[in-house]
């Protein structure tokens, strides 16, 4: 009898840990797609709809926390998840404080849009112009990339290049090639 009772208990408690076996499995397979879909949507996250979208004016006070701007953003229909967004903005180059004031943002925007708006970071155009003020070259639209002065020179004083004497000289080394061989053109001129 104490050996049926320890058989007894012996499967049991073979069942229980193949159960608990069982039960992680299926707890780590579920929390780890939920992680997969999160870190997945952490970058590719689309708009909430497709352009033009609607037109949402959010208004930030002084006194509001950054949780609770981000959780009026999903509120009003700017984002899908607040953690996702929260996320999103500490992984970004976004990094500051959402600033107070009357933003005009829009369903249509992406996250990094948004908090463009939202922390004030400067526009692609202020990024072109150097600290001092002074703009980039690329800017101009009278600026010549070409590197030719006037008279078609290319380089420095010690390494000009004549672009019309270069083209002059193909254009007689061009004309040479074509006599040689042909008597009957030789002939003609």
């Amino acid at each position: 009898m104490n050996k049926l009772k320890d058989l007894t208990i012996a499967f049991t408690g073979t069942v229980v840990r193949v159960a608990l076996l069982i039960l992680a499995v299926i707890c780590i397979g579920n929390y780890a797609g939920k992680a997969y879909e999160f870190g997945y949507r952490l970058f590719t996250e689309e708009p909430m709809s497709a352009p033009p979208g609607r037109d949402i004016t959010v208004v930030v006070n002084s006194s509001d926390s950054q949780s609770d701007i981000i959780q009026m953003l999903e509120d009003k229909g700017l984002i899908r998840d607040h953690r996702l967004f929260t996320v999103q903005k500490k992984l970004s180059i976004y990094k500051d404080k959402i600033e107070p004031g009357s933003y005009d943002l829009n369903t249509s925007m992406n996250s990094d849009e948004i908090l463009e708006i939202l922390v004030g970071k400067e526009t692609e155009d202020d990024e072109l112009s150097s600290p001092d003020g002074l703009t980039d070259v690329t800017d101009s639209e009278d600026a010549d990339l070409t590197g030719l002065d006037e008279a078609g020179v290319l380089g420095d004083d010690d390494t000009q290049y004549d672009e019309a004497a270069a083209f002059a000289e193909d254009q007689e080394s061009e004309n040479e090639y074509e006599g040689e061989g042909d008597e009957e053109s030789a002939i003609e001129e």
